[in-house]
């Protein structure tokens, strides 16, 4: 009992929060991939106008068989649902990079929600969808689920 009332304590306080309009944001997120692999993103997150936003991040994939990506990526991120406290967006753009052997591009698109938990942290939830030319065959479809925090830089 005593968690659901942190829990719903912990809401009450980020209602009164209004932690993203306005700002230049840093956020890390970190996640797994499908097929059985590793996601580690680091960027920052500019706002736009009508609360859109775009970032720029740099992205580590590591799967099981050890196939490593160093990625940059630029993603467009149109609003789906406002509210106080809660942003829904779709994302999308693409990424370049390289396994250190090749050179990787790939189109990408996904989901973001972000939940304000005060004026200065955001709860991130991503979901990443790309096809990446220039890699093992295998490992071009990939789909992942990360989480993270963002703060005002």
């Amino acid at each position: 009992m005593n968690r659901y009332l942190i829990f719903l304590s912990f809401f009450l306080i980020a209602a009164i929060t209004k932690g993203q309009e306005g700002f230049v944001h840093v956020f890390v997120r970190g996640g797994l991939g499908y097929p059985s692999a590793s996601q580690l993103a680091l960027g920052l997150d500019f706002s736009l106008k009508d609360n859109n936003a775009y970032e720029l991040s740099a992205n580590y994939y590591r799967s099981k068989s050890r196939n490593e990506n160093i990625l940059l990526g630029i993603n467009y991120k149109p609003i789906i649902i406002r509210s106080k406290n809660l942003n829904l967006r779709f994302r999308f753009g693409g990424y370049l990079g390289s396994d250190l052997k090749t050179f990787i591009v790939s189109p990408n698109a996904g989901i973001e929600w972000i939940q304000s938990l005060s004026s200065n942290v955001d709860l991130t939830f991503a979901n990443n969808n790309g096809y990446f030319f220039g890699i093992d065959k295998g490992q071009r479809w990939r789909t992942s689920a990360e989480i993270g925090i963002r703060l005002p830089f």
